[in-house]
């Protein structure tokens, strides 16, 4: 349970950052704020299809495009929902007995 736990904050984080990321760009791209080397980077990766930096060190090593993370990512948090709002995954126990050799 610790472990899930854990996996779930992570993958929050990454949400929220990806979420307050976009807001500001959309923000910058209308003039509303300046356009900083973190928001330029990830405006670039986004029209190259790339994983932004600023997503990608919250996350485990890919080799992904960026609409095939999107897919991947939004797979992920359906997989997550139905952990917590359905059902916890089954988990296998497999016991060996050193007697067995």
């Amino acid at each position: 349970m610790f472990c899930r736990s854990q996996e779930l904050e992570r993958f929050n984080h990454l949400t929220e950052r990806m979420s307050k990321s976009l807001m500001t760009l959309r923000r910058a791209l209308a003039g509303e704020v300046g356009m900083s080397n973190e928001l330029e980077e990830l405006s670039r990766s986004i029209y190259n299809g790339t994983l932004p930096e600023m997503w990608r060190r919250f996350t485990p090593a890919t080799l992904k495009s960026l609409g095939s993370w999107i897919l991947y990512h939004i797979d992920r948090h359906a997989q997550y929902y139905t952990w917590v709002y359905e059902r916890e995954p089954q988990v296998t126990h497999t016991y060996t007995s050193s007697t067995a050799y």
